[in-house]
């Protein structure tokens, strides 16, 4: 059986017990993020004004924008892809989460 994913701001050990479940730990200001996607572990990390995404094979560089500066290997060659998209869905999830953004309540408070 699989649980929902989970997203917030949970604290870090509620985050690795719910292993192998899809999930995610945002860090207190954004600037570390941490997801499970299928399973697999994702890391996200402000560097300056730059972004490092990865996962246990391979690693990007982007910058403020999300535009791919480089790439390289980090780990053993798996069949693990490393999909972009990912990193941007964590940004917007992380911008909603540390802004308190409730879609459902945001609707009732737009009429």
């Amino acid at each position: 059986m699989r649980s929902r994913a989970r997203a917030g701001r949970s604290r870090r050990a509620d985050y690795a017990a719910a292993a192998p479940e899809d999930g995610t730990w945002i860090g207190s200001g954004g600037d570390r993020i941490e997801a499970r996607f299928a399973g697999i572990a994702h890391r996200l990390e402000r560097r300056g004004e730059r972004w490092v995404f990865g996962n246990d094979t391979l690693e990007a560089l982007l910058d403020e924008e999300g535009a791919l500066i480089e790439s390289r290997v980090v780990g053993a060659h798996t069949s693990q892809p490393l999909e972009l998209a990912r990193f941007h869905a964590l940004r917007t999830l992380t911008e909603a989460v540390l802004a308190e953004a409730n879609p459902i309540s945001a609707a009732l408070t737009e009429r």
